[in-house]
């Protein structure tokens, strides 16, 4: 799972060859993403908010937001 969020976001942000070829499609300049990698980004924030939600929650003692944030992060990791 790291490799693929990694390549997802490293396509997504870093400049050069790699960052130009994705910005071409047949001979039309515009975006050029999978669903797949679109999907990709996506999960990988969404774990990141959750990740920075926990902490400051739990930081300020709000625990039981902290338990509810967790329990939605779960359901969300279900589907």
């Amino acid at each position: 799972m790291f490799d693929r969020a990694r390549n997802a976001l490293h396509s997504c942000t870093h400049a050069g060859i790699s960052q130009l070829g994705r910005r071409y499609d047949d001979h039309n300049l515009r975006p050029s993403y999978t669903d797949e990698e679109i999907i990709e980004v996506i999960r990988v924030c969404t774990s990141a908010v959750w990740m920075v939600t926990n902490l400051v929650t739990r930081h300020l003692g709000w625990n039981e937001e902290a338990t509810k944030a967790g329990e939605l992060f779960d359901e969300w990791g279900k589907h």
